[in-house]
C-alpha cells in the first residue's frame, strides 16, 4: 500500500467486519448495551440524589403525592403457551 488512505480504507474494513461477526455471533448484545447505558443514566440521577442527601424514598414519595392518580407498577397475567 502506498497511500494513507489505503490504511485507512484497511482499518474500516477490519472493523466493519469486527462488528459484523459480533452482531452475528452476540445478536443481542446491542440490547445488553443499550441495558446498560439506561442504567447509567439511573445510576447518575441517584448519585446526584445522594449527593444532595435526599434519600430515594422521599423522591418516590414527593412524586406519589405530584401524581397521585398515576399507575406505580402495572403487572398483567398472560398465558405462556
Amino acid at each position: 500500500m502506498e497511500h494513507w488512505w489505503q490504511y485507512a480504507a484497511a482499518g474500516a474494513g477490519g472493523v466493519v467486519a469486527a462488528v459484523a461477526a459480533t452482531s452475528y455471533k452476540y445478536p443481542w448484545l446491542k440490547y445488553d448495551l443499550g441495558s446498560i447505558k439506561k442504567l447509567l443514566k439511573v445510576k447518575r440521577i441517584v448519585d446526584k440524589y445522594q449527593s444532595e442527601g435526599v434519600l430515594i424514598i422521599d423522591v418516590f414519595e414527593r412524586k406519589c403525592r405530584q401524581h397521585p392518580k398515576k399507575a406505580f407498577l402495572i403487572f398483567e397475567v398472560g398465558s405462556i403457551l
